[in-house]
């Protein structure tokens, strides 16, 4: 499959959710603000339950499958696998719209604190560069390893996650100030010189 046709599906949630918080919105949150505490309470407990555990279902959902697989060299449940392909691209960004739409309505809690934390948007900013550099430095890493490595969750991997994600950062940052900031910075002022001109041609 193309990229577009593995990804399209998310992309249209992503916008039929935009397009929800768009339309009713404001008139969600004035409800929910009319809301007694209890009732917001089993409004969302219930929605919250059910997208984190469709997000565990995708994330965990051929674990079984996986490791039967690899230890005992079966071949995964072909219902299991077909039903996995059709909904995972599905299910996931159907749970973070959910969630999303839960946030903004006021319904969100602990976790809207929590994703409303101004430091993210500091990490925000750096994710792409941290997307752009982690696959490198990853093939970098298991390049100068000189023992056998092997995939399990242990605390070795663990270990390496934390490092590589770290040092992404790290090179992130340096990515940011060197090299976005700077072309930012002239892509404003080159807009600015452009308005200016055109301001004093119609003068």
């Amino acid at each position: 499959k193309q990229w577009y046709q593995r990804r399209v599906r998310a992309y249209l949630i992503g916008i039929l959710g935009g397009w929800i918080y768009w339309k009713y919105g404001q008139v969600l949150q004035q409800r929910v603000k009319r809301m007694a505490e209890w009732k917001k309470w089993v409004i969302a407990t219930p929605l919250w339950v059910i997208t984190c555990a469709m997000q565990y279902a995708v994330v965990f959902g051929l674990y079984d499958d996986i490791k039967k697989a690899r230890v005992d060299i079966k071949q995964p449940n072909m219902a299991d696998s077909i039903a996995y392909g059709s909904l995972d691209r599905i299910t996931w960004p159907l749970a973070i719209t959910i969630q999303i739409l839960l946030c903004q309505s006021g319904l969100g809690g602990l976790i809207n604190s929590i994703l409303s934390w101004t430091g993210w948007l500091v990490l925000g900013r750096l994710t792409y560069g941290v997307y752009l550099l982690h696959l490198g430095l990853m093939r970098i890493v298991w390049v100068m390893i000189r023992h056998p490595f092997y995939f399990n969750p242990d605390f070795e991997m663990g270990v390496w996650y934390a490092g590589i994600l770290t040092i992404s950062y790290v090179v992130a940052v340096v990515l940011n100030v060197c090299v976005e900031q700077p072309l930012a910075r002239l892509e404003t002022l080159s807009y600015r010189k452009k308005s200016g001109s055109s301001g004093n041609a119609d003068k």
